[in-house]
């Protein structure tokens, strides 16, 4: 697949996970658009013929983050996903 396409494919896994977060409350739309510009962003950089290790570390660091984030947030909303 070309790069285009890649991209469309990644965000197509991602953007209903985003969305479910959105449903749970602990995303706003706000974010959620957010998330979806930054990781196509990323997605981008990734399949390039000059990957460099810094490219997947940053995309890896943005993504604990969030997960970071969510955690705290069920914790604070007191969700429970089982």
């Amino acid at each position: 697949p070309n790069m285009a396409e890649f991209v469309e494919q990644s965000l197509e896994e991602l953007v209903p996970v985003f969305e479910q977060r959105q449903a749970t409350q602990l995303l706003s739309e706000k974010e959620v658009n957010l998330l979806v510009k930054r990781c196509c962003r990323y997605d981008y950089r990734l399949p390039k013929s000059h990957r460099k290790s810094e490219h997947y570390l940053n995309y890896g660091e943005f993504l604990s983050d969030l997960l970071d984030l969510l955690d705290e947030r069920r914790k604070s909303i007191g969700y429970n996903h089982n």
